[in-house]
């Protein structure tokens, strides 16, 4: 420390010393650098200039140095205390609960369920798969209870057309017989299949178990009829029960161009980028279509339903049917005829 002292002072004395240097030389040069001066003054003149430049060149760099060994002072700092999280948790709840309420944007914020429901039950085993040779019995059974039509193809897949607004196929697996399965009489077991795959598409689109819907609603459907196998295969006892429930889950979305949810037809979802009607059914029937996780809910909603549930409050007259603010006053029509055009 003490030897960075001295070369600081030492540096510092011939920094004053060179800048009584240069300034003594810039003096000289402005006296013989005059017009009428003789050639060799001129050039001395010049090499003094020269010599200058370059002494600036070194003064700086010997100010930089000095600069750099210069101790600096220390900046005293308040002590860290560290603070527990459940007094920060105190103060950031006293921070919102002091802040403006006229601030908030008034959206409803879907609340997390307090417990996750799981497609799978614990402990329950799932479903049996179907007999292939019941299949065709089966659809007729289910076909009669919805009133739609359902056909095989070719491919192990079922078909199902409800009324020209959307079709949905279902493509079943082969899987090993169960424990307790009978044989036939002729010692050969039955095949066994369950639902594997199931896509939803337009009724004039071209349905394959490798494509998707060009549009972004039945798509939507395909994933919540993925979902919805897994759920009846673990809640029903058996194969068929659970094939009868896809299927009635599946003919609920027959409105899903005219259904409302929150009086709205249509909402945006931001995950999306597009707008969607309300395809989302609950898979055990406990309400009516809503719309996707991921949509944009309806600013100051609980005053349009006060206003829908209390009509006697709505204004009447020319104003309130065109939305005429309350707060402004009423100008009759008749007190001011139009000016005649000149």
């Amino acid at each position: 420390m003490a030897s960075n002292n001295s070369v600081v002072a030492k540096t510092a004395a011939n920094i004053d010393r060179v800048k009584q240097e240069i300034n003594l030389f810039k003096a000289q040069i402005t006296q013989i650098a005059t017009p009428t001066a003789a050639p060799e003054t001129r050039n001395a003149a010049r090499e003094l200039l020269n010599h200058v430049k370059a002494s600036e060149i070194n003064l700086e760099k010997a100010e930089a140095k000095v600069q750099r060994l210069r101790p600096i002072g220390r900046v005293l700092s308040r002590p860290t205390v560290p603070v527990p999280a459940s007094e920060r948790a105190k103060r950031a709840l006293t921070i919102l609960n002091a802040a403006d309420p006229s601030l908030a944007h008034g959206r409803s914020v879907r609340q997390k369920t307090a417990r996750p429901r799981y497609l799978t039950l614990a402990g329950k085993k799932p479903a049996t798969p179907i007999r292939e040779e019941d299949l065709p019995a089966l659809l007729k059974r289910t076909s009669q209870l919805v009133s739609t039509n359902i056909t095989i193809l070719k491919t192990s897949a079922v078909t199902l057309d409800w009324r020209h607004i959307f079709s949905a196929c279902i493509w079943f697996k082969e899987v090993p017989a169960p424990k307790d399965a009978q044989p036939k009489p002729g010692g050969k077991s039955p095949v066994y299949v369950v639902p594997e795959h199931i896509a939803c598409f337009r009724t004039d689109e071209n349905a394959s178990r490798w494509s998707c819907s060009d549009h972004a609603v039945f798509n939507v459907m395909t994933e919540r009829a993925q979902a919805a196998i897994r759920y009846f295969m673990a809640r029903e006892e058996t194969g068929e029960d659970a094939f009868v429930e896809l299927i009635l889950w599946l003919v609920k979305h027959h409105n899903i161009f005219s259904a409302k949810c929150d009086d709205r037809r249509l909402a945006f979802d931001a995950s999306r980028g597009i707008f969607l009607p309300p395809c989302v059914h609950p898979f055990d029937g406990s309400g009516p279509a809503r719309f996707t996780r991921g949509t944009i809910p309806v600013r100051n909603t609980s005053t349009q339903q006060s206003r829908l549930a209390h009509p006697s409050q709505q204004q009447s007259g020319t104003h309130a049917a065109a939305g005429h603010p309350s707060h402004l006053p009423r100008v009759d029509p008749r007190a001011h005829p139009p000016r005649p055009r000149e």
